[in-house]
């Protein structure tokens, strides 16, 4: 597995990581719209940043220290929803939680959910997600996507996908 750098920032309680894809949604305390972008590291700043995979903003790159509470503007309104293997954008899928009914009854369970062009999700693995690798390293990073999983809206699993699941 390529090993990412890590921003040492955090969404949600999730560490972000170079390449992840994360969603950001406005909110009528800063001035920024709906984005989604992909965590790059700026070599001319010397510091990570993203790059905007939609809207139409003025530049397309912006390193994070120039958002002046960065918890509070920024990251507390994200939604990392890829991981960092997926950098080339080609593969677009995270884990995420489906709901599946059966008998009358709720269980959740992990999957590999995947996203089309606008970033919506169009389909799931049919299994859900076991955990192996290489390493124990492989493991620790497959585990902490995952967890990451736990902090996204849970999905319906079956004809009712990719509506949310909600209690």
């Amino acid at each position: 597995m390529n090993k990412e750098r890590c921003t040492e920032l955090k969404i949600k309680d999730v560490l972000l990581y170079e390449g992840d894809v994360f969603r950001f949604t406005s909110h009528d305390k800063y001035v920024l719209s709906d984005f989604t972008a992909v965590v790059i590291w700026m070599p001319q700043h010397a510091c990570f940043g993203y790059k905007v995979l939609t809207d139409e903003m003025i530049r397309t790159e912006y390193p994070f220290y120039e958002h002046h509470e960065l918890e509070l503007d920024l990251l507390q309104h994200c939604e990392i929803i890829s991981n960092p293997s997926d950098n080339t954008l080609e593969m677009k899928w995270n884990y995420r939680i489906l709901a599946h009914e059966q008998n009358n009854e709720i269980y959740l369970q992990i999957h590999r959910v995947h996203y089309n062009e606008s970033l919506l999700p169009y389909n799931y693995s049919e299994l859900p997600c076991s955990i192996g690798g290489d390493d124990v390293d492989e493991l620790s990073t497959s585990l902490h996507f995952m967890k990451g999983s736990t902090y996204k809206p849970i999905l319906w699993a079956g004809e009712k996908f990719p509506n949310e699941y909600k209690k």
